[in-house]
């Protein structure tokens, strides 16, 4: 579920909303401001009025200028807006949490690609199928809970899950 991110993108709700709508309208044209979510991509948004009211809002579709939203994100209250009230994208704690952390545990899942000087320390979990590029034509390459240690992409050496090592012919 990949998050989706816009740079400016604001505009004007066109109709009140209660605490409980889940579809926003926004003002003619001002729907392609902002991402078009498809599958389980989203985006975070802030609906925002005049007297310091917001609430952060997670739209998980959009056509044309209606927003289909989760209300109520990032501990924030469901509240009314009149028409007229703002919405815009804007950093939310919630996306920069799911970022990792230096200085966490970190679970990295599906394929990833690690290059350049990494350095993992702590209880990381690396599922799926991740290739860290330790040189120009040296990589380690995890397949399920193997570790193949490949030269020119030639597999040289593999750890199997019980430690075991095993030189390639």
């Amino acid at each position: 579920m990949p998050a989706l991110f816009r740079n400016n993108a604001t505009a004007t709700i066109a109709a009140s909303i209660t605490n409980t709508d889940t579809t926003i309208v926004l003002s003619a044209g001002l729907g392609n401001s902002f991402p078009l979510p498809t599958g389980s991509n989203y985006f975070y948004g802030t609906l925002f009025d005049n007297v310091g009211n917001y609430e952060i809002v997670k739209v998980t579709a959009r056509a044309t200028d209606t927003l289909t939203v989760v209300r109520a994100q990032d501990s924030t209250n469901p509240l009314p807006f009149n028409s007229g009230s703002g919405f815009a994208m804007r950093p939310v704690a919630a996306i920069f949490n799911n970022f990792p952390q230096l200085d966490a545990d970190n679970t990295f899942s599906g394929n990833n690609t690690f290059s350049g000087n990494n350095t993992f320390s702590g209880n990381n979990t690396f599922t799926g199928s991740n290739t860290y590029n330790v040189g120009a034509n040296f990589k380690i390459v995890q397949v399920g809970s193997n570790l193949a240690f490949q030269y020119n992409n030639v597999t040289i050496a593999q750890i199997a899950n019980d430690g075991t090592i095993t030189a390639a012919p």
